[in-house]
């Protein structure tokens, strides 16, 4: 995947936030160290579409882990852990498509390169609900499959309702960058913050209404220093408990017109 040719593909951030200092990833990237062991989670209606979070490996040699909303919506970050098990992100692949029966299809995903670039991919596979994941990336030049599992963990279940509860606080982070950024979230689920470089923002977050573990989030970026003055990001929020005893917050954002994308990684 980049997915498509992963060597260079969630985010040009450097177009939503000031220039992000530095390359190669985030300072305070997802970390995956913190995993409890699995459990089923109980689901009391069937499930028909591909919706959950998974996570596998590409056939480049790197992972992704992939959360599909129940309007398949798809969010997908790729990268790699670090020897320390920390999952270091070098991509984001969002986009939107159908899926029933077992199969599914996004013909209109896009990539976000860590070097700006944004890449056409059209994806489809099989999956299992709840269950497995398979499939194929195909952008204008490459072909990249990808299989994977049901992400079903104690700290994390995506069939329990997000509360405002679990992000009220200040949160400090940096982007795919590696440029430091922090931000509180209110009770009412207001969101304002500042990137090291000055960059005011704010937003909102708001627990989705499907009853998922997953904010739907907005953010809104502030004058000069920011790169793109009063442009507003839409995407999701997913936050996590940590083995550290802290909380992880992670948000995917694109902008109206899908050209560009943010995504930082946040402890509280």
């Amino acid at each position: 995947m980049k997915f498509a040719a992963l060597t260079s593909v969630v985010l040009a951030c450097t177009a939503l936030l000031t220039a992000c200092g530095g390359g190669g990833g985030s300072d305070t990237p997802a970390a995956t160290s913190g995993v409890t062991a699995p459990t089923t989670p109980v689901i009391t209606t069937p499930v028909t579409k591909i919706e959950g979070f998974y996570t596998g490996t590409v056939s480049t040699g790197t992972q992704f882990q992939l959360i599909a909303l129940e309007n398949d919506q798809i969010y997908a970050l790729i990268g790699s852990p670090d020897a320390q098990g920390v999952f270091r992100v070098s991509s984001l692949l969002e986009g939107s498509g159908t899926s029933s029966n077992g199969s599914f299809s996004a013909a209109n995903a896009r990539e976000y390169g860590s070097n700006g670039q944004v890449t056409g991919l059209a994806v489809s596979g099989s999956f299992n609900p709840r269950a497995t994941v398979m499939g194929t990336a195909t952008s204008a030049t490459s072909m990249t499959t990808f299989s994977g599992t049901a992400l079903a963990l104690t700290s994390y279940n995506y069939d329990t309702p997000a509360t405002l509860a679990s992000v009220t606080g200040t949160w400090t982070g940096a982007t795919l960058f590696g440029e430091s950024v922090t931000y509180s979230v209110s009770s009412t689920g207001a969101v304002s913050g500042a990137s090291a470089q000055g960059c005011r923002f704010t937003g909102t977050a708001a627990p989705r209404a499907s009853g998922k573990n997953v904010f739907d989030a907005t953010v809104t970026f502030g004058a000069a220093p920011c790169a793109a003055p009063g442009v507003t990001g839409t995407g999701i929020g997913v936050a996590a408990p940590l083995a550290n005893g802290r909380s992880q917050l992670l948000l995917a954002l694109t902008n109206a017109g899908r050209t560009n994308a943010v995504v930082v990684f946040s402890q509280k």
